[in-house]
């Protein structure tokens, strides 16, 4: 990727800690008011369309849209790259294959990772996922990212920060899964920094997931 912007120190440093601080607020602060404000309406919705009513609702949406917002910000004062969501052929097969490969590399790794698979199918799940996963591409490879790569004019730093924060966020898992799930997030990463294009990392975190959910 070719990154033409040509930021001045203080502009490097506001768009690192702004960012920064836009996506520990979504995170941190917003995200838990809208789960508490929310979480009642879904009560007494079954456990199936309520999984997925909070996974397009209240997991990813809510600190998403802030975060996109701050995205398109940055870009109209051109303190970070053009970022596309450009749906073609190559970068739908692209992702499809680094999604691929993501599931082949879990199921090699699922004996040092302490994984057991178990067949089941829960489509609530699934469809959940595709919001959720996209909302989170926008957040850790949008803005993130692209967010640290133009403050330090550095890609692979843009991808390996991004990376650990990904895998940081997953707190429900431990450390060496979320270590495991920082290896994913930097991989993606690097797949949207080849054409400043979400829609590769999109396709190939909801191949992954769907697949994986089958048997996780």
């Amino acid at each position: 990727m070719n990154n033409n912007l040509y930021l001045s120190k203080t502009q490097k440093t506001f768009v690192l800690i702004s960012s920064i601080s836009v996506w520990l607020f979504a995170f941190l602060i917003f995200k838990p008011w809208i789960v508490k404000f929310y979480s009642p309406y879904f009560h007494d919705f079954a456990d199936g369309p309520k999984l997925f009513l909070k996974h397009t609702f209240i997991y990813s949406t809510p600190t998403a849209l802030i975060c996109y917002l701050w995205i398109r910000f940055l870009q109209y004062y051109k303190l970070i790259p053009q970022i596309y969501f450009k749906i073609s052929k190559s970068n739908v097969t692209q992702g499809i294959k680094y999604g691929i490969a993501i599931v082949i590399l879990t199921f090699v790794l699922s004996p040092l990772l302490g994984l057991t698979f178990t067949f089941h199918f829960n489509p609530y799940s699934i469809a959940g996922n595709f919001f959720s996963n996209f909302c989170e591409e926008i957040i850790f490879r949008g803005l993130l990212f692209f967010a640290i790569y133009s403050a330090t004019n550095n890609k692979f730093i843009g991808i390996i920060i991004s990376g650990i924060i990904f895998g940081l966020t997953h707190e429900q898992y431990p450390w060496l899964i979320k270590g495991y799930i920082m290896l994913i997030g930097a991989l993606l990463s690097y797949l949207t920094s080849d054409k400043n294009n979400l829609i590769p990392a999109v396709v190939a975190h909801d191949i992954s997931d769907w697949i994986l959910d089958l048997f996780l």
